[in-house]
């Protein structure tokens, strides 16, 4: 079966991919460098893939996807489970289907490489998040509330 089909992507949207398999590259990193000062604090000594989206054309960046591993965070033990940080598209690109064309590959390619358990979060109002991660088959785990007190 294809990654389209599993996905219950529709067939036009297949064409699709196989159009932006023809433009676009998906190169992995493993353990990037950080990008930021905040991501030196939170993510410095946790193992992390970055999947880098570039035009073939140029090798011009169009966007990219990072994981890291969860180990003894995840939601189940011994799991081999990671956990998606951040997704990004060229906001020029947007509205192509180059999100979820980025997220579909990686997982696939994540799922090879023996990892079984793929995690995120979104905010209740990040309404194409939710439909982009059903369309993965991502199931809503639960759901939180974040708290502030002033002081």
């Amino acid at each position: 079966s294809s990654l389209a089909a599993d996905c219950g992507i529709s067939q036009p949207t297949a064409r699709q991919w196989l159009q932006h398999r023809r433009q676009y590259q998906i190169v992995p990193q493993v353990n990037p460098s950080q990008t930021s000062w905040w991501e030196s604090c939170v993510f410095g000594p946790t193992d992390r893939i970055r999947f880098l989206l570039t035009a073939r054309s140029n090798g011009e960046p169009c966007g990219e996807i990072t994981y890291w591993d969860m180990g003894p965070l995840a939601t189940r033990a011994h799991s081999g489970g990671m956990g998606l940080i951040k997704l990004q598209i060229a906001e020029r690109l947007r509205g192509q289907g180059l999100g979820l064309f980025l997220a579909a590959e990686s997982l696939k390619q994540l799922e090879n490489s023996g990892v079984h358990r793929i995690e995120t979060q979104t905010y209740l109002t990040n309404e194409i998040g939710h439909r982009m991660l059903k369309k993965l088959d991502f199931l809503p785990l639960r759901e939180g509330v974040t708290w502030r007190k002033m002081a």
